[in-house]
């Protein structure tokens, strides 16, 4: 089984020639491994598909790692979100969200535990519609408490979320 095609994974160029001149909102996901590294990838990439027509309306991004310097890491007509360890290397979570798309982080849904369940979660409104986006990180450790530890977070959310839009 094609795993990258169930899930819709798309390479650069299948991606351009799937979405050249749509007006469809993407969302991208990305394991970044050091945003601060590959920051100028991601921006010309950016501009890739923007020049393209493609209109990427956020990018949920894994292990960004650390980032001293937010400020430098500014990708025009995007905003920043973050989530990042203080305590050890790696990790962290974050979204790149189209300017205009009136985002904002939900804090009681982005559980951070270092090197266990690393998440944000971000509302944003699009076509006046307001929708909910997360980005999960756990690293590779083989600690079965590691599992448990992420399975009972990401539980926890969806349960509040199917609350949020099924209320009983």
């Amino acid at each position: 089984m094609d795993f990258g095609k169930l899930l819709g994974y798309n390479d650069s160029a299948k991606l351009i020639q799937k979405y050249k001149n749509s007006n469809k909102p993407l969302f991208l996901s990305i394991n970044i491994q050091s945003l601060s590294s590959k920051f100028n990838n991601l921006k010309d990439l950016l501009i890739d598909y923007e020049t393209n027509g493609i209109f990427i309306a956020a990018i949920a991004l894994q292990e960004i790692w650390s980032l001293p310097h937010p400020d430098l890491l500014k990708i025009p007509n995007f905003q920043l979100f973050h989530k990042q360890r203080v305590l050890g290397r790696g990790g962290g979570v974050g979204f790149y969200i189209r300017e205009g798309l009136s985002a904002k982080l939900i804090e009681n849904l982005s559980p951070f535990i270092e090197k266990h369940f690393e998440s944000i979660t971000i509302q944003i409104t699009l076509n006046r519609k307001k929708t909910i986006l997360s980005s999960f990180y756990r690293p590779h450790l083989t600690a079965h408490m590691s599992w448990r530890i992420f399975t009972m977070n990401l539980i926890i959310i969806c349960l509040y979320l199917k609350e949020m839009t099924c209320p009983i």
